[in-house]
């Protein structure tokens, strides 16, 4: 009886000691979510607005790393909105602003009193007009921000930038120095990459070419729905060879990056990564984080012989999005070529706002980039 009563002791004695580790391990793992320091880079791209959230670490030769979030911020959340800020004007682009961090607010409330650093960067839709056309909506998002008393800043950046800072993301993707970054966004499209990993300066380059861009350029060209367009109904030609070819000779053959890259080959060995949301869409189809130009050929041949109902219908792709599915592929494939881009990998839907997180010029507790 005596033996039972002592077990009985040690078994509610550790049944404790282990309820209040766990209690001490939960509250701990709380109290480190609540002293995040997480920087808010709101991209202002050409068509859209989207919030990243990132948090911002260091490792041991103090350089920043971003983390992405878990939830419904474990990648850039668009904001819906029917058009990018700098065609939208200040009012209505500060509401697209209001109308983000009231989805904040109510999906994720802790993370607003965790921003240390909220950064506002127009790119390509920004960059087509003139500062004295863009400064009054910098201006009117300076004041928000002061009146909610959230360090920020506002810029405009160039494409060199835009490159750089993407460059900068897939670093933290790839882990090292010898890879290169093809961006596609809706306006521009930007590379970046070293002649090798031990030098300190990027090649980096930027064109007005974005897969918008190029899809408004084309469609205005009178056979564009010959080539390009995807079938009402199960279509047998080779539409994607033709649109491919389409595509290259009507945006790529001539382009200045075509000629920059002739000039400034890309070394062999470099790991490209396709970053921005048209390349995440296509390895998220693809199920893969690495294709060869005769993979992506393969899956643009299949697509293109689709018509856009069964599109929709199968994968689950919005109307908007599934009416240019083999023209973007025909882009996607025409650019890798005009670049000499045998294999591309897989970006994690990264763009140039995970550079942006790190960089000590928005951050200044960074010591230096990553």
């Amino acid at each position: 009886m005596l033996f039972i009563q002592v077990f009985t002791i040690l078994i509610s004695f550790f049944t404790l000691l282990s309820c209040r580790t766990i209690t001490n391990i939960t509250d701990s793992l709380t109290k480190s979510k609540q002293n995040q320091k997480l920087h808010l880079v709101i991209d202002a791209g050409s068509s859209g607005t989207r919030f990243c959230l990132y948090e911002i670490t260091k490792n041991t030769s103090n350089a920043c790393i971003a983390k992405s979030l878990e939830n419904d911020y474990s990648t850039c959340k668009q904001i819906p909105a029917e058009n990018g800020i700098a065609e939208l004007g200040s009012q209505k682009g500060l509401d697209v602003i209001q109308n983000g961090f009231d989805d904040l607010n109510s999906s994720n409330p802790t993370y607003r009193d965790q921003i240390v650093q909220a950064t506002f960067i127009g790119t390509g839709g920004f960059r087509k007009y003139p500062e004295n056309k863009y400064k009054p909506i910098l201006e009117s998002i300076d004041n928000y921000f002061k009146k909610e008393k959230i360090p920020s800043t506002t810029k405009v950046i160039t494409g060199d930038e835009e490159a750089e800072y993407a460059w900068y993301s897939a670093k933290q993707i790839a882990s090292s120095t010898n890879h290169g970054i093809l961006e596609i966004g809706g306006a521009t499209i930007q590379i970046a990459y070293k002649n090798s990993p031990v030098e300190e300066s990027l090649i980096k380059f930027s064109e007005k070419l974005g897969s918008n861009v190029s899809f408004d350029k084309l469609s205005v060209v009178g056979v564009f729905n010959r080539f390009c367009e995807q079938p009402v109904v199960s279509y047998k030609d080779d539409l994607f060879s033709d649109c491919k070819k389409f595509v290259y000779n009507n945006i790529f053959s001539r382009s200045d990056m075509k000629s920059f890259v002739q000039n400034n080959p890309i070394p062999k060995g470099t790991r490209v990564y396709g970053m921005g949301a048209s390349w995440f869409a296509t390895f998220n189809l693809a199920k893969s984080d690495k294709l060869t130009i005769e993979e992506i050929h393969k899956i643009g041949h299949e697509f293109c012989g689709m018509d856009q109902q069964d599109i929709e219908s199968e994968y689950n792709i919005p109307s908007k999005y599934a009416e240019r599915v083999c023209y973007t592929f025909s882009y996607q494939t025409a650019l890798m070529e005009t670049l000499n881009i045998a294999v591309i990998y897989n970006g994690k839907g990264e763009s140039y706002t995970k550079g942006v997180a790190i960089s000590k010029e928005f951050v200044r507790f960074c010591g230096k980039e990553l």
